[in-house]
């Protein structure tokens, strides 16, 4: 089992309450999920998972008290250093299909990407850690 996956939650209808698995083996793993204008969903990637072969994270995703203790014993910031500067915004379809992705390879255009929202043909990718707002033209990109 991995975090590169959605799970949808249903909070209405004849499955109210229930869950399943709307999309596994992502490329990386999800921030956040925000509807998009013309159907599916742009999902931003925190982190993008190594490929192909081991992966680190996925590793210590297996064993928490692992990753629980490499978080007490060094910072946030120490770690970073050692995760992928790739960065990726995906757009799914209603059933969880690949429409698109946005890739930046070396982190240079956006710096830990954890938002995204669609308005007036513009995409907007923020984050919680680095300050700056990217607009993307969607007709351009």
């Amino acid at each position: 089992m991995t975090m590169a996956r959605i799970t949808r939650f249903y909070g209405s209808g004849l499955m109210k309450e229930g869950a399943d698995l709307f999309v596994e083996n992502l490329p990386g793993f999800p921030d956040s999920i925000w509807p998009s204008s013309s159907g599916g969903y742009w999902v931003s990637m925190a982190v993008i998972r190594s490929s192909p072969g081991f992966s680190m994270l996925d590793f210590l995703f297996e064993r928490p008290c692992i990753k629980r203790t490499i978080f007490k014993l060094f910072s946030l910031e120490m770690v970073m250093k050692f995760v992928p500067r790739y960065r990726l915004v995906l757009k799914l379809s209603d059933s969880g299909a690949f429409w698109r992705s946005l890739h930046n390879p070396d982190g240079q255009v956006a710096t830990y990407v954890s938002e995204v929202h669609e308005h007036d043909g513009h995409l907007y990718v923020g984050s919680f850690r680095a300050p700056f707002l990217c607009r993307l033209n969607l007709q351009s990109v």
